[in-house]
C-alpha cells in the first residue's frame, strides 16, 4: 500500500478500508437500510467523513460482501461553458470501458442514456447496482434543464418495469430468445444514496417533482463519540501492512488527553477531520520523523499548535501573494474575534473585496482549511472548514498585529529619532553656519579694519614718500648746494695752494734779498723763477686779496721789472 496511516484531511479510499475505524455502526445501519430501500439521503456536517465513509466503509462491504457492484460519482460543481454534460459525466463513471456483445446496443444503438448503462452491467455481470452520489449538493449547481434531464432517467432506473422505447422495440421484434427477453425485461432494482452536507438538505426538496417521498429515507452521519473516537486513533496505528511506518502505539494517557482536547464540552461529539489532522501529524513528525515506536507525555505534545502548524503549513504552500490574499481572507472575512465565531462569505465579495480568484478559491477547498456551500440565490458561499482554526487565525491575526504595531511603534522611533537627528544636524549645521557667519563677520571686520589700517599706512606712506620726496628734493637742493660749495672750496683751495706758491717764491725772493742766491744758482737764476712764479700771480684773475695784496707788493717792491 505505502500510504501512511491517517490520510488527515484527505478522504480515506476504497484500498485504505483496513485502516478505516470508528464507524462499524454507522456502516451497520447503512447496508441494513439500503437492502430495503432504493434510495437513502445520506447527510452530515462538513468534516464528518462522509467521502470517507462512503469510500472506506460502505463500498468495499457492499461490494465484497453483498455483491453489489457499487458505482462512486463524486459530483463537482457546474463549470460555465463545460462541454460534457451532467448525464454524459455520469454515464462516464458508470462503464469506463465499452461492454462488448452488449444486446441493447443491438436493440437501440443510438440510445445513450444511464438506464442503458446500468442495465448493461446487470446483463453482462448478473449484479445490482448502488448509485453513490457524493457531494449531491453540487448537483443544485447545474442548470435546470440538465437537473429535469439526469432525473428523468433515474426515474427510469428506479422504475420496475423496463422502458417504453424498449418495450416497444422487443414487442416489434421477433430475434430474441426467451432467455434474452428475460434478463432484458428483469428488474434492476438499481439503489441511489445521496451524500449532502446537512446545511444543504432542504435542496432536496426542489427533487420532489420527480420522487415525491424523496425525503422519506434519511440518515445522519454524526460526530464520533468517544469511543468510536478511540478506536479511530488506536488502531490504524496497529494495523499490519504495507505501509511507510511500522506499527507503533500510543500511551492511554495521551489518547484521553487527545479525547479531551477534541471533546472540550464533553459533548461526546468529536469531529473526525480534526482527529485526522493530529494523528497525521503524530505519525509524520514522531513515528515516521524520529523513529518513536510509542508515544507517550514525553513528547510534551501540543494539540493547538499541531492545529496552528496545519494552519501554517497549509498557508505555506502557496506562493508569497496568494498567501498575502489568503491571510487577509481568513483573518478579515473569515472570522470574527467578537463574538468568537466562523463568518460565511459569498464568493462574489471575495474575488471583489479580496482579490482571490476562482482557482485560487478552489485550491483552498482542495487543501480543506475552507468548505463551500451553495448559496440559494447563486453561486457559493464559503467558510473555515472547522472551529479550531478559529484559534490558530486569530492567534496569528493577533501575532500580526502586535508585529504591526510594534513595527509601526519602531518606525515611528525611528521616524522621532530620524526627526531628532535631523534637528541636531540642522541645529548644528546652523550653529555651524552661525559660527562661521561671526567668523566671516569677524573676517570681515578684521579685513575692513586691515584694509583701513592698509589705507592709513598708505596714506602714511604716501606722506612718508612726500616727506621723503621733499626731503630728497631738499637733500638735492643741498647737494647741489654743497656741490656748488665744493667746487668753491677747491676753487678756494686752489687758490691756496697758487698763494702757498706765491708765499714760498715770496720766502724765497726774501731770502734770495737778504742772503743771496742759493748755492749753484746765480741770482739771476733765481730770480728768474721766482719771475715765473709770480708771473702766474699777477696774471691771475683771482680776487684772492692776498694774492691782490702780493701783486701790490710786487709793484712797491719794483721787483716786477727787475
Amino acid at each position: 500500500m505505502n500510504n501512511f496511516r491517517y490520510p488527515g484531511l484527505t478522504p480515506f479510499e476504497y484500498n485504505q478500508s483496513d485502516i478505516y475505524f470508528g464507524r462499524k455502526n454507522d456502516i451497520k445501519n447503512i447496508v441494513e437500510n439500503i437492502q430495503y430501500n432504493n434510495l437513502l439521503i445520506l447527510y452530515g456536517k462538513s468534516g464528518y467523513g462522509k467521502s470517507s465513509l462512503l469510500n472506506a466503509g460502505l463500498i468495499p462491504i457492499l461490494q465484497n460482501k453483498f455483491n453489489y457492484k457499487c458505482i462512486s460519482i463524486r459530483l463537482g460543481p457546474h463549470i460555465k461553458g463545460e462541454l460534457v454534460s451532467l448525464n454524459q459525466y455520469i454515464k462516464s463513471k458508470i462503464i469506463s470501458k465499452k461492454i462488448n456483445n452488449n444486446i441493447f446496443d443491438e436493440l437501440m444503438p443510438d440510445d445513450n442514456s444511464i438506464w442503458k448503462s446500468v442495465k448493461s452491467i446487470q446483463y453482462n455481470n448478473s449484479l445490482e447496482c448502488i448509485l453513490i452520489f457524493d457531494q449531491f449538493e453540487e448537483l443544485f449547481t447545474y442548470n435546470f434543464e440538465q437537473i429535469n434531464i439526469l432525473f428523468s432517467e433515474i426515474l427510469e432506473l428506479l422504475s420496475p418495469n423496463l422502458p417504453l422505447r424498449y418495450r416497444r422495440k422487443i414487442d416489434s421484434s421477433t430475434e430474441y430468445s426467451e432467455t434474452d427477453l428475460e434478463n432484458i425485461e428483469k428488474d434492476l432494482k438499481t439503489r441511489f444514496i445521496f451524500s449532502i452536507r446537512s446545511d444543504k438538505l432542504l435542496l432536496i426538496n426542489q427533487l420532489k417533482s420527480y420522487i415525491p417521498n424523496v425525503l422519506h429515507n434519511i440518515y445522519e452521519l454524526k460526530a464520533l463519540t468517544v469511543e468510536e473516537a478511540k478506536h479511530a486513533i488506536i488502531e490504524p496505528a496497529q494495523t499490519k501492512g504495507k505501509f511507510i511506518t511500522p506499527e507503533f502505539t500510543y500511551n492511554e494517557n495521551i489518547v484521553n488527553q487527545l479525547i479531551n482536547y477534541l471533546d472540550e464540552e464533553h459533548s461526546d461529539q468529536i469531529e473526525t477531520s480534526l482527529l485526522q489532522i493530529i494523528c497525521e501529524n503524530i505519525e509524520k513528525k514522531y513515528v515516521f520523523g524520529q523513529n518513536i515506536d510509542k508515544i507517550t507525555e514525553k513528547l510534551n505534545l501540543s494539540y493547538p499548535s499541531i492545529v496552528k502548524n496545519y494552519y501554517k503549513d497549509k498557508l505555506a504552500s502557496f506562493s508569497l501573494k496568494e498567501n498575502n490574499k489568503i491571510t487577509d481572507l481568513f483573518e478579515n472575512g473569515l472570522v470574527s474575534e467578537v463574538p468568537r465565531m466562523r463568518l460565511t462569505l459569498h464568493e462574489s465579495t471575495i474575488f471583489h473585496d479580496f482579490k482571490i480568484d476562482k482557482i485560487l478559491l478552489n485550491d483552498l477547498v482542495n487543501s480543506r482549511l475552507i468548505r463551500s456551500e451553495i448559496f440559494q440565490r447563486g453561486g457559493y458561499s464559503y467558510e473555515l472548514s472547522h472551529d479550531k482554526l478559529l484559534e490558530p487565525i486569530l492567534k496569528e491575526k493577533r501575532n500580526r498585529i502586535e508585529l504591526k504595531e510594534k513595527n509601526d511603534l519602531n518606525k515611528k522611533y525611528k521616524r522621532q529619532i530620524i526627526s531628532l537627528l535631523l534637528f541636531i544636524i540642522i541645529l548644528l549645521a546652523a550653529l555651524f553656519f552661525a559660527v562661521k557667519i561671526n567668523q566671516n563677520i569677524k573676517n570681515k571686520v578684521k579685513t575692513e579694519k586691515t584694509i583701513t589700517e592698509l589705507k592709513d599706512k598708505r596714506q602714511s606712506l604716501e606722506d612718508s614718500n612726500k616727506i621723503i620726496t621733499s626731503n630728497l628734493s631738499k637733500l638735492n637742493t643741498d647737494l647741489y648746494k654743497t656741490q656748488t660749495l665744493l667746487y668753491e672750496i677747491r676753487d678756494q683751495y686752489d687758490s691756496l695752494m697758487q698763494i702757498s706758491e706765491h708765499i714760498s717764491a715770496l720766502n724765497q725772493l726774501s731770502n734770495i734779498i737778504k742772503n743771496g742766491a742759493g748755492p749753484g744758482l746765480s741770482k739771476n737764476e733765481e730770480l728768474k723763477n721766482i719771475k715765473e712764479i709770480y708771473v702766474k700771480a699777477y696774471n691771475s684773475d683771482s680776487l684772492d686779496p692776498k694774492l691782490s695784496t702780493i701783486k701790490e707788493n710786487l709793484k712797491s717792491l719794483n721787483l716786477w721789472k727787475k
